[in-house]
């Protein structure tokens, strides 16, 4: 910078510079006295700033401001200051030549403009609009170059001495301080000072100046705490902000403090009305901002917004209100626009359509608080801003990520059945009220809620709580009741229904208990149930070391040929044969999956085949006499019903014809009793068996006549036990055509070799297989009694022979 001095004020400042270096204020204030009209000079006062600039650089730092604030003040106010004039005192003047003033000077102002404008001090108002000088020194009063003085002089005691408390000094002397100055000592120096007296830090003044108003926020607030915030905002921070009119940027650092200690803006809220002394529009808009900001949403801080949010003047909001206020935010099916998500992310409390203060904004974040409530025990890292994209812009499938999140979020099974309730209710506030999850189908949840709800064996609360809301459709809860339970059905060990994942599977079926009718699955499923656990009672393998499994049930190609091995494996079972009936109606019935079957004529079927197997095992166990009662009662009665199933011929005459060539490994000769029966099973035998079958079962009754015979013995004669046996040849063949009886005359060929034909085997029926294989069994069992014409075969070479026969052909597939 180059200014033209002439030589009289180049003179004047040498002088100045002279006397203000060695502090020598009464002499430096004769001497200006005595020059005063020199240096008022000039249209814009240059000459007074060119003074003021030497004796503000020149002044040592360390003098006492009592001795040079009043010189100062009269100086640059253009007050009379001849009271500092002493009429004995002598100057001695500067004896150098015109030139080397002028340049000594010029220099001087150099190196005072370089020195001093970094605390922007101008040692000129060359350059300065004339009008702006003028307002500055209207009236004949620089109070802004006396403000600026002061204010630079106190900047250079703290850059010089690094001692800001020198400063206190200067504006002790409040009559000759003016209120520019004064206000840059309340909002700048005593916060810096507070800041450090009461953190013991260095701060400089110069770089505290330097830095941004938020920068400076930050700083004074480093090391403040929910606790001493409102105390701090008064020391260090209040009169700074007044001074740099600045509150954006504490609202600024307040919002992002706030985004992970909310107990700040908690404590601002409820601080005395004396100590809210910043504007309450301003203050709630960063209330909602600090809302949407905040990261850390755990229960504490929830219940700190929803103290905020009651304790927020709602009348800022409804008298903001305009009448298509409501407007503003849009409904769940429209989307918020860009702007008003993206300027979620910022700090400042301007800009942002949701921190205005509406109704609709109220009613919103009131939503979001209430609904983060609801979710963060399942989900900790739900925001509030979250929410809000979620509402606005959150597509179905995450809508639904989050909600069905509330639920699979927890241990099921530790929940109480009125904490399940209130689950359902928060989901359903979720998606129909609040309309934040408005794309996700609360129907939809709601069968998400029966299925978790019932695999985690939470039986009472569906059967008392849940059907009863009628949530979802009667068929959609049946769907789930039935998928749920062949998951327990099949997943279980045991078939028992009192115990692990049985007794959940009968739990399942049984919440559904209360509706009058039901499907077809639905009572299959039961029927299925009661099956798995009536055998559960019994010895059952099906495979070597491999224990019975309820899934066996559904698995198994024929379910009676599980029957058949419970009766094989359990001794005495086959005198319960109406039990074991109904075990294999429950089967079949249970693992059918065709609803419309006849049950009647299954059921008849079913019962034959089941007293078969009885009748089997009977004789697999030498008790010949509850296997002729069994068939007799049940396979020759009168039962018309039976007589008309497709099955029932097939299996009686096998049955019969089996019976009749029945051979205790333990009898050495047949008893008369047992012989009799015997005799009139096989008539009934003739009666019934297919034509291509007569002939074997006719050599069989001729086989045990001859046996008759030899027991009209004498010694039989007397026996007491001795019946006359009442069927006879011409009794059974009277029913039979002449050809049957031409044939029966001729030589018998054995009966497996007339049914050996494979053409002929796959032309029937699967229950002439039946038939075909009881058939085989018995006269393979006749061929063994001929080779053994004592009868001493064994118990278990019975046993084999019955099994590989009746035994396949009852408990054959169906198919």
């Amino acid at each position: 910078m180059r200014i033209c001095l002439a030589e009289d004020i180049s003179r004047i400042l040498l002088e100045v510079a002279e006397y203000s270096s060695q502090a020598r204020i009464d002499e430096l204030g004769n001497y200006l006295a005595k020059h005063n009209n020199a240096i008022r000079d000039g249209d814009n006062g240059d000459e007074l700033r060119l003074v003021s600039s030497v004796i503000l650089y020149m002044l040592p730092e360390t003098v006492n401001p009592v001795r040079y604030m009043s010189l100062i003040f009269l100086l640059i106010k253009n007050e009379d200051i001849s009271s500092w004039l002493d009429a004995e005192f002598v100057m001695p003047g500067l004896l150098l030549p015109p030139n080397r003033v002028i340049t000594r000077a010029t220099k001087l102002i150099d190196m005072i403009h370089n020195s001093l404008k970094i605390f922007d001090w101008k040692v000129s108002n060359k350059g300065e609009n004339k009008s702006k000088v003028e307002k500055i020194t209207s009236n004949g009063v620089d109070n802004a170059l006396l403000s600026s003085w002061i204010i630079t002089r106190a900047r250079r005691i703290e850059s010089q001495t690094g001692v800001i408390k020198l400063i206190t000094d200067i504006f002790k002397l409040q009559e000759y301080i003016p209120r520019a100055a004064n206000e840059w000592y309340l909002g700048v120096c005593v916060p810096v000072q507070t800041y450090i007296t009461k953190f013991n830090l260095t701060v400089s003044l110069e770089r505290f100046e330097a830095r941004t108003p938020l920068e400076n926020v930050q700083l004074l607030l480093s090391h403040t705490s929910s606790k001493t915030i409102t105390a701090d905002i008064t020391q260090l921070i209040k009169a700074y902000l007044n001074y740099c009119k600045s509150w954006s940027s504490f609202w600024h650092w307040v919002v992002e403090r706030a985004s992970h200690d909310f107990s700040i803006i908690h404590e601002l809220v409820i601080a005395p009305k004396e100590l809210q002394s910043f504007d309450q529009v301003e203050f709630t808009k960063a209330c909602l901002a600090a809302i949407y900001q905040s990261k850390n949403i755990d229960s504490k801080t929830l219940n700190l917004m929803n103290t905020v949010i009651s304790s927020l003047n709602r009348d800022l909001f409804f008298h903001k209100a305009e009448p298509n206020t409501q407007a503003t935010i849009p409904d769940s099916e429209n989307s918020l626009d860009t702007f008003a998500l993206e300027s979620l992310d910022l700090l400042s409390i301007e800009n942002c359509p949701l921190y205005e203060l509406t109704i609709a904004n109220y009613e919103l974040l009131n939503c979001l608080v209430r609904a983060a409530t609801i979710l963060q025990h399942n989900i900790t890292d739900i925001t509030i801003r979250k929410l809000c994209e979620i509402k606005f812009a959150g597509e179905v499938a995450e809508q639904r990520y989050y909600i069905t999140r509330l639920l699979y979020d927890q241990d099921l099974t530790r929940v109480s059945s009125s904490k399940l309730s209130g689950i359902i209710h928060d989901i359903s506030w979720l998606i129909n009220d609040s309309k934040i999850f408005s794309h996700v189908s609360f129907q939809d949840i709601a069968k998400d809620i029966l299925e978790a709800a019932l695999l985690a064996g939470q039986f009472e609360f569906v059967q008392s709580l849940f059907i009863p809301e009628n949530l979802i459709p009667l068929q959609e809860m049946e769907n789930i009741v039935l998928r749920v339970f062949n998951t327990f059905y099949d997943k279980a060990s045991n078939g028992n229904k009192t115990r692990g994942h049985m007794k959940s599977a009968a739990a399942t079926l049984y919440t559904m208990s209360q509706f009058p009718t039901h499907s077809a699955e639905y009572l299959r499923y039961q029927r299925l149930l009661d099956a798995a656990h009536a055998l559960c009672f019994y010895s059952l393998t099906l495979k070597q070391g491999v224990p019975f499994k309820p899934i066996d049930l559904k698995l198994h190609a024929d379910p009676l040929e599980i029957i058949q091995k419970t009766l094989s494996l359990n001794a005495g079972s086959y005198k319960r044969p109406e039990e074991f009936i109904r075990i294999a109606e429950d089967i079949i019935y249970g693992t059918n999956n065709e609803t419309t079957i006849l049950l009647n004529s299954t059921t008849v079927s079913t019962e034959i085949r089941v007293k078969a197997i009885c009748i089997q095992e009977a004789l697999i166990n030498n008790d010949f006499d509850v296997a002729y009662e069994y068939c007799m009662e049940y396979l020759v009665g009168n039962n018309q019903e039976w007589k008309r199933s497709t099955h029932y011929q097939e299996i009686a005459w096998t049955t019969c014809f089996l019976i009749g060539k029945y051979c205790s490994a333990d009898w050495d000769v047949c008893p008369i009793n047992i012989a009799q029966k015997q005799m009139k099973i096989l008539s009934v035998a003739l009666k019934i068996c297919p034509k291509e079958s007569f002939d074997q079962v006719l050599k069989a009754w001729r086989q045990k006549e001859l046996e008759m015979n030899d027991h009209k013995t004498p010694e039989y004669s007397n026996s007491s036990s001795f019946v006359q046996f009442p069927v006879s040849l011409h009794d059974v063949l009277s029913r039979r055509s002449q050809t049957e009886i031409d044939n029966a005359s001729k030589s018998l060929s054995p009966l497996h070799n007339a049914l050996g034909s494979d053409a002929h085997a796959t032309s029937h029926h699967s229950a002439s297989r039946i038939a075909r294989a009881l058939a085989s069994s018995a006269s393979a069992f006749s061929e063994a009694n001929e080779d053994s014409l004592n009868l001493g075969a064994k118990k278990d070479q019975i046993s084999n022979l019955l099994v590989n026969g009746i035994g396949w052909a009852i408990g054959a597939s169906k198919h």
